[in-house]
């Protein structure tokens, strides 16, 4: 694909330090056509709450600064803060109401959109919406883009902020995108039966970091770890990994050193894994950083938990 214009919108900003789905697409994308990086809207609730939340505040400020809101990242990419503060509805119990008010919200959204694209120039855009069940709902319909495209990266209909609403609309929003793609077999049965234009695109990770060859230098913060080194690059967050499985591990081998590096999630923070001279959180590390690292270990782990949101993976 060459020379179009492509919109994404994503969960997940582009600010985020561990990047997702929608990052590689933009990234790749951008070698030979233009990018528009829609950050998440922020909604009354997230306002509300910005000061515990670093990025969150970032985009209020840019908001109520004057700061600027479309900013070049790199060539033929470009993020954009939107405006527009959305309502938080999903507490609503009705699937009905809840969908009133979230085309409401949709079409908040898609003002930003509008007003960003023409900004830029963009004309005859493709839209890339990485799972965003909610605020991408109506697009389609309110954008008319060339192409809109569903993808569906993680089982989030089992999330309890998706579950109540979700259920009922996602199989909607997929059987209304012209193409839907996901990164695992088990997701793509759940993709067609709403939409025959669905494919598996798989996995991919962005190796020009790693470098079998290279000769890494041990970071500073494990010289004094001592092996053997079991290792967990990513974000710590109970919503995925099995705590009580690590925990299990550090007890019943104490002469191991568990090593985890990454955002740890309220749960993660006061487990009873931080207790143990044997288990070492490093925080986060930034990616350039983390080859060396995962040189480091004698050992890497991935403990997922297998629930309905992982078993996709």
């Amino acid at each position: 694909m060459k020379n179009k214009d492509i919109i994404i919108i994503s969960l997940k900003p582009w600010y985020v330090d561990i990047k997702g789905l929608s990052h590689g697409f933009a990234t790749e994308f951008a070698r030979q056509n233009r990018i528009l990086f829609i950050n998440c809207p922020l909604n009354r609730k997230m306002v509300l709450n910005r000061k515990h939340n670093s990025d969150i505040q970032r985009h209020y400020d840019i908001l109520h600064s004057g700061g600027a809101d479309l900013v070049e990242v790199r060539p033929n990419l470009w993020n954009y803060y939107p405006h527009r503060i959305l309502e938080s509805i999903n507490k609503i119990p009705s699937t009905e109401i809840f969908s009133f008010f979230n085309k409401m919200n949709n079409r908040r959204f898609a003002k930003d959109i509008r007003e960003a694209a023409s900004r830029l120039g963009f004309k005859n855009y493709i839209i890339i919406n990485d799972n965003d069940i909610f605020n991408g709902f109506y697009l389609k319909k309110l954008l008319q883009p060339e192409l809109y495209v569903y993808c569906c990266r993680d089982n989030l209909k089992t999330v309890a902020y998706f579950k109540k609403h979700g259920t009922k609309l996602e199989p909607k929003h997929i059987a209304k995108a012209d193409l839907a793609l996901t990164n695992s077999d088990y997701l793509l049965k759940y993709l067609k039966q709403s939409n025959i234009n669905s494919y598996n695109i798989g996995l991919g990770c962005d190796i020009s970091h790693f470098n079998p060859g290279k000769e890494y230098a041990i970071p500073a913060d494990m010289r004094q770890i001592t092996g053997p080194i079991i290792g967990y690059v990513g974000t710590l967050t109970n919503m995925r990994l099995d705590i009580d499985l690590l925990h299990a591990l550090a007890v019943s081998r104490p002469e191991w050193s568990i090593v985890l590096i990454g955002p740890e999630d309220e749960a993660f923070r006061n487990s009873a894994l931080h207790p143990l001279p044997n288990v070492y959180f490093l925080g986060q590390e930034s990616p350039k950083e983390v080859p060396a690292y995962i040189n480091a270990f004698n050992v890497g782990i991935n403990p997922q938990l297998v629930i309905e949101l992982t078993i996709g993976n």
